[in-house]
């Protein structure tokens, strides 16, 4: 071979080979040389079956590519290299003509062991999918283009009343009724085109019953088929319906009370309008400024309101004492100078808005605790006088206490709570039963251990009475903290050392499940005041709820990930985050997350632990947030101010 051939033999990628009819290796290229890891002396004069096969006789002429060949061709060939078997496929051509007896040939080899492997991966997934598909504890079936049911799950069939066999090759309309059956006697090109929807729907059971569900369904066009995932939400619809009518009773009550308390307060403004004058008698805090800033009226109601009389406030600029401990601008004051950008500076957390009566005027509310002997939630409006020609000359502000408001809206809120507490009894009814045998194991293992004089035996059972015990105390701690209000008890905590302690505590949990437990601590982090109990409640309840997301994942894969987090972002005292790599959330569950007693853990969970944390977060002023993606795992973020909130 001159060197020019030579060059471009040795520039191809794959690895190659020139051999005579017999099998006798006449050349290679430099790929080949390098991936045998051989040299061109070892390979020249030796029969192919002896390099790549280790073999001495040659291969049958039906496996071999060159002997008695009569036309190009490809195979696909088994190695053995450093003790692996590796996979190529030979592509073999005639160097020259139409194959002789004589003719020498080019084999090149392309290595395929990887498309090997993913075949088999796929093979693996497939069979994985399948297992899932039969143990779901949804109802699942796949579906034709023509609505017949090709497979169906256990859950489906115990969930209709049907065995599989029964349902499997008939029509997913015979299980419908309504619209539904319709869209599933047609073709169904139009679901094609959508690729996924979610609906509910009523379907029928064996006996003629209909039973209400939320079904998920998906085109899966590489399987030209449906898939539909079946839940039953009978049990949902009759909770929410209790609570629109408990909801729709309570909106009327109070709008009843606001009309009367609105009426109230128009008769008493009337009449003291009537008495005392427009400005002097009114009812309604105010004061008046003039262009300088300067207060030039202060009414007996703001008198009242302030503690300030109007001797000490009139001709001066200090009508921001009673409400501030330091001077700053009032809102007066910037809606004369028109400063838009201060006002949103400052008041954009008073809910804060333009005033849909007068032009130019403005409207926010704000609690102010140096107001009366507890503090003032007031409405304020702040309005500028203009004259004739729409020059400002002064502003006037009045005032309104939402106290009752405030405190109408913490009544219904406590209502709604208590409520939900009622309606859960009959959930938690099968929860504490559980508990209940429990208890009654332990006590019939204690008193059998009593009877044999068994010692370790009756610590078994005692153990058990306590496990349960412990159980009921914390489903009983719950509702308490859910249902009542409360303040937090301060003290300086550690962060990372109460992070610490928890992780300690749900140590053996996590190892049983599978789920690794990692760490990812500020150093620099220094004690922040909190409720000490509460927030361990409330870092409890996330790195638990983590744990049995990375459940399934922990126990198939042994992958299972929870990381907690701990940092102090600007502005705040300490950031607590729990992130796991588990199933992830649903827009449906992330929605529902804060429900009252909302749970994804069937009769092994009460769903008050996510409520009961944010109440218990609020109430220290701060906040808890979450980001979700089904597949993707779950972050949830505590977040605690630098001091309690005044």
């Amino acid at each position: 071979m001159d060197t020019f051939n030579r060059t471009i033999f040795d520039s191809l990628i794959d690895p190659a080979l020139i051999m005579d009819g017999g099998g006798m290796i006449k050349n290679a290229n430099f790929a080949f040389l390098q991936c045998f890891d051989t040299s061109i002396d070892d390979v020249i004069g030796v029969h192919c079956y002896r390099l790549l096969f280790d073999r001495n006789v040659p291969c049958e002429k039906d496996s071999c590519p060159v002997l008695g060949a009569i036309e190009p061709g490809r195979n696909e060939y088994r190695f053995s290299r450093d003790g692996v078997d590796v996979f190529y496929e030979v592509d073999y051509r005639p160097l020259s003509g139409p194959p002789t007896p004589d003719s020498d040939w080019l084999l090149t080899m392309r290595d395929v062991s990887e498309q090997r492997r993913l075949a088999l991966e796929v093979e693996k997934s497939e069979k994985k999918y399948k297992d899932l598909f039969h143990n779901a504890t949804e109802g699942l079936a796949l579906f034709s283009d023509q609505g017949v049911i090709q497979e169906c799950n256990q859950s489906l069939a115990r969930m209709l009343g049907h065995t599989r066999k029964d349902i499997e090759g008939t029509s997913m309309s015979l299980f419908t009724i309504g619209y539904t059956r319709k869209i599933f006697e047609n073709p169904l090109d139009g679901l094609k085109t959508l690729g996924f929807v979610s609906v509910e729907l009523e379907m029928l059971k064996k006996n003629g019953e209909k039973i209400p569900v939320e079904a998920d369904i998906n085109w899966l066009p590489y399987e030209g088929v449906f898939r539909i995932m079946v839940r039953d939400v009978t049990m949902k619809k009759k909770i929410e319906w209790s609570r629109k009518a408990y909801f729709e009773m309570l909106e009327r009550e109070v709008e009843t009370r606001t009309g009367e308390l609105k009426e109230s307060e128009q008769e008493m403004r009337r009449q003291k309008n009537t008495v005392e004058g427009i400005l002097r008698g009114t009812p309604i805090p105010m004061f008046v400024l003039d262009s300088n800033h300067r207060v030039i009226y202060w009414n007996r109601a703001c008198e009242k309101l302030t503690g300030f009389s109007s001797r000490e406030l009139v001709g001066t600029e200090n009508h921001w004492k009673p409400f501030y401990p330091h001077k700053r601008p009032m809102l007066a004051d910037l809606v004369m100078e028109g400063d838009l950008a201060k006002i949103l500076e400052l008041y954009k957390d008073m809910n804060l808005r333009a005033s849909t009566m007068i032009d130019g005027a403005y409207e926010a509310e704000h609690f102010f605790p140096s107001l009366g002997t507890e503090g003032i939630h007031l409405h304020i409006n702040a309005a500028p006088i203009m004259d004739d020609a729409g020059k400002i000359q002064g502003a006037i502000v009045t005032y309104q206490d939402l106290s009752e408001i405030h405190r109408l809206q913490k009544e219904k809120e406590q209502a709604e709570r208590m409520a939900a507490v009622g309606r859960t009894v009959a959930g938690l009814a099968h929860y504490i039963k559980n508990v209940l045998t429990g208890l009654d194991g332990g006590a019939y293992v204690i008193n059998s251990a009593i009877s044999k004089r068994n010692m370790n035996l009756i610590e078994n059972g005692w153990n058990m009475v306590e496990r349960n015990i412990e159980q009921i105390s914390g489903i009983v701690s719950d509702m308490l903290i859910y249902s009542r209000e409360r303040s937090p008890k301060y003290q300086l905590i550690s962060p990372n050392e109460l992070v610490s302690e928890v992780l300690e505590l749900v140590y053996q949990r996590a190892k049983l499940a599978g789920v690794s437990l990692e760490r990812e601590f500020d150093p620099d982090l220094t004690s922040v005041p909190m409720d000490r109990t509460g927030i361990y409640r409330c870092l409890l309840n996330l790195i638990s709820n983590a744990v049995d997301a990375c459940t399934l994942e922990g126990i198939v894969h042994g992958k299972g990930i929870v990381k907690v987090k701990t940092d102090r972002p600007a502005g705040w005292g300490v950031r607590f985050q729990v992130e796991d790599n588990g199933t992830g959330m649903d827009d449906e569950t992330r929605k529902r997350l804060f429900t009252d007693f909302f749970t994804t853990k069937g009769y092994k969970g009460t769903g008050l632990g996510l409520p009961v944390t944010d109440k218990i977060v609020r109430e220290h002023g701060g906040e808890l947030s979450f980001d979700s993606k089904p597949g993707f795992g779950t972050t949830f973020s505590l977040l605690l101010p630098e001091r309690p909130p005044s």
